[in-house]
């Protein structure tokens, strides 16, 4: 995921690495805090995933918040090295944020 904002949470975004055997709620990820407790949607902002065949990182408005690598899998499989395509969506709701 590029990046995931959750209406509880209006001051932070996560960025989420999903593959076999760290799929839906067990994917690998961080989160990202506005500082002095703002909120996403009092400005725009740029938001990046820079993805090269040995590591991804992700970033806000040019701070880098989280790299991810194969050593971060614990063993499963890295599958980042090989030709993707891009889906963009946006999804509202679900369980994440409660009921």
């Amino acid at each position: 995921d590029v990046m995931e904002n959750v209406g509880f949470e209006p001051g932070t975004v996560h960025g989420t690495l999903h593959g076999p055997g760290y799929s839906g709620a067990e994917g690998i990820g961080a989160g990202y805090t506005l500082p002095n407790g703002a909120a996403f949607a009092d400005d725009f902002h740029t938001f990046a995933v820079d993805w090269a065949p040995d590591s991804i990182t992700w970033s806000v408005d040019g701070n880098v918040f989280q790299r991810r690598t194969p050593a971060d899998l614990g063993g499963k499989e890295w599958v980042f090295n090989k030709p993707f395509f891009l889906i963009l969506n946006l999804a509202v709701g679900g369980y994440w944020p409660g009921d």
